[in-house]
């Protein structure tokens, strides 16, 4: 088999030439056609696989900038929340110092936090740089999200407390009840009755004025009866809450009626001289816990708020 011998028409213009060959030819170009294909995939494989890594080692780098960019702009972001998160403290501590409350003592080491910094996303060399970077930023922003979270908290109490101090402020007698042409004809403590000459304790103040004088009054609070008591006369009691009453006797017209809220400096009557009266006068007291105390320590403005 292997003394055979091939013929191999090939046709050239308009002649036809003859190739004669036997096997082991037919074999030895076939090797050759093989070696020279080989070479060829293998050139044009390599050539491939260098421009494909280099792309790849390109977009690598590109992204590492990237990255690193990110990195630089995310450490600035983070200076300014603590610049920001340090004025806020600042302020509350001065709000604090001006209202006389406690300073802030929550513990933020006792917060919780929320998410943490994903430290996988760098490429490159330099993964210990990168590694330490995002490290830092991240413990950075659990501390500033802790101290976010105790100034909500602060700042929650201290509007509660302001609030209820606004609240007993508005609440606790401030001014004089009546604005104008008057003045006190019998000042809080002990007295001699003008009925029974006798000395006798005086639970109020008496501004002596003309009849029909206004009076306003002196704290917010909720009239708790508007009638005529006795020795009173017509008179109004107003619930200040806080512990804090006011009584407002011997009126000739009262305007407020039972039940009804009042402000600071609203119109609740007039000056007259019923009841136990040796003239027109308004009869003022201010009861604390329902107990007298002297009213002139609670007349810090004498207008109208």
């Amino acid at each position: 088999m292997s003394n055979k011998k091939y013929i191999l028409f090939v046709e050239n213009g308009s002649e036809m030439q003859e190739m004669h060959f036997n096997w082991k030819h037919f074999i030895s170009i076939l090797m050759v056609i093989f070696v020279l294909l080989s070479i060829s995939v293998f050139g044009l494989s390599k050539m491939f696989s260098k421009f494909y890594y280099q792309e790849k080692i390109a977009i690598a780098y590109k992204e590492n900038d990237n990255l690193e960019l990110s990195i630089n702009l995310m450490q600035i972001k983070v200076s300014e929340l603590n610049k920001t998160i340090n004025n806020i403290m600042e302020k509350d501590k001065a709000i604090r110092l001006y209202s006389n409350l406690p300073e802030n003592d929550i513990n933020i080491n006792e917060l919780g936090t929320g998410g943490r910094v994903n430290r996988e996303l760098y490429v490159g060399n330099d993964n210990s740089k990168r590694s330490t970077q995002l490290t830092n930023i991240d413990e950075s922003l659990t501390q500033i999200s802790k101290e976010i979270q105790s100034e909500l908290i602060s700042y929650e109490n201290l509007t509660e407390i302001l609030k209820e101090k606004k609240q007993k402020l508005n609440a606790t007698p401030s001014i004089v009840p009546l604005k104008d042409n008057a003045y006190i004809s019998s000042p809080y403590g002990k007295r001699i009755d003008p009925f029974t000459g006798r000395i006798r304790m005086h639970d109020g103040i008496d501004f002596a004025a003309r009849i029909g004088t206004p009076i306003y009054a002196t704290a917010d609070g909720k009239v708790k009866y508007a009638r005529y008591i006795g020795g009173y006369g017509y008179t109004i009691k107003i619930n200040h809450g806080f512990g804090y009453s006011t009584i407002f006797g011997h009126m000739s017209k009262m305007k407020a009626k039972k039940g009804q809220n009042v402000k600071r400096g609203d119109l609740i009557g007039y000056v007259g001289n019923t009841g136990r009266s040796t003239g027109s006068h308004l009869h003022y007291e201010i009861r604390y816990n329902k107990r007298p105390v002297n009213p002139s320590k609670y007349m810090w403005i004498r207008k109208k708020l």
